[in-house]
């Protein structure tokens, strides 16, 4: 029928539907891919190996994060089917990117689907130099926000007493402090 054809064109299927098993939610090899020392996501692979396709294509509230480091949550629902995010997900001391690899080969898939869709980044530690001075943690604040706007994104917050900026972006590149930003 016409909307399984959609389906398959659209979704796929994770199995041959001439056994009459379309639908059924089978555990599939299409998971995502997250064993980097660290880094979590949520939920879990161990969760994402057990939903079908159908429902890898629209995983709602997914994140990665590596703890004492930094998140990213995604909006809405994204299509994690075969995500290696071993090697999409790159999470590093201020600093978060996504597709970095696919953007340099210019592979990356268009804004709007797969995992290049709007998210809040949480970047830890991203603290004023501690020889600042008077006035350093008012003037590393505005460099945050300044940094944030000319990224294109939109600053959530920052707290220089925890160290803590929270983002959004639209898409995904490469998000953060270079060393040289210090």
């Amino acid at each position: 029928n016409r909307a399984e054809e959609y389906y398959r064109q659209v979704i796929g299927s994770p199995v041959d539907n001439a056994a009459g098993s379309f639908g059924k939610a089978t555990p599939t090899n299409n998971a995502p891919k997250l064993t980097k020392d660290g880094y979590t996501c949520n939920p879990s692979v161990e969760t994402l190996q057990t939903m079908d396709a159908a429902d890898l294509a629209a995983v709602s509230n997914f994140s990665v994060s590596r703890p004492g480091v930094g998140s990213l949550q995604w909006e809405g629902s994204v299509d994690v089917r075969g995500a290696d995010l071993n090697r999409i997900v790159l999470i590093e001391p201020k600093c978060i990117s996504v597709y970095t690899e696919e953007e340099e080969l210019g592979t990356k898939p268009p804004v709007g689907t797969k995992l290049n869709r709007p998210a809040i980044l949480t970047l830890e530690g991203v603290f004023p130099p501690e020889d600042g001075g008077p006035g350093a943690v008012e003037k590393f604040t505005r460099k945050v926000s300044k940094k944030t706007e000319k990224m294109g994104a939109e600053l959530i917050s920052y707290d220089a007493s925890t160290g803590e900026w929270k983002l959004k972006v639209m898409h995904f590149s490469r998000y953060g402090f270079d060393d040289s930003d210090d």
